[in-house]
């Protein structure tokens, strides 16, 4: 879903290829997010959980692999990836809507809530979301970095905050 052979979303502009998968046009692009990953990897998970509960242990080694990437390939071409593009560009969104909407109070939400995002660990699925911004062609850039950057910056000057002192 982000091999290179696919078509990125800057490239969409002048034509890609289509997969026919039993009579369903699929699109070769790459998705541009890493959500669409994310789900895929998730899936696979559940997939190879069920397959070792109902495949004997003689088979397990061969089948369970291979019936896991074959099944998990079908729904994340299909089903997952069209479904991460959107939750992808719909977080870029809101996010970019409330930025510019919002303006600085949005950037003081949410360098002013960083902090305690970074103490629930939440902070480290923002480089999805980051990597959603980036990757969206009508957006582009990365907005939360600099407010994020600069969250960490006042916290290292206030004596650490939050999170005790680490920058």
């Amino acid at each position: 879903m982000t091999h290179p052979a696919l078509t990125n979303a800057w490239g969409v502009a002048a034509g890609f290829h289509t997969m026919n998968f039993f009579g369903i046009e699929v699109a070769m692009i790459d998705k541009g997010t890493v959500f669409p990953v994310l789900l895929a990897v998730w899936f696979m998970s559940i997939v190879e959980r069920q397959l070792r509960s109902v495949i004997p242990d003689a088979l397990d080694l061969i089948l369970t692999p291979f019936l896991t990437v074959i099944i998990s390939g079908f729904v994340a071409l299909l089903i997952i990836g069209p479904a991460g593009r959107a939750l992808g560009d719909g977080i870029s969104f809101v996010l970019s809507t409330l930025i510019a909407h919002a303006g600085w109070l949005a950037g003081l939400l949410f360098g002013g809530l960083y902090s305690a995002i970074v103490i629930t660990g939440v902070h480290h699925s923002f480089h999805a979301i980051e990597a959603g911004l980036l990757g969206n062609p009508s957006i582009g850039v990365n907005f939360l970095l600099p407010i994020w950057a600069m969250a960490n910056v006042a916290r290292g000057g206030g004596g650490g905050g939050l999170s005790g002192g680490m920058v």
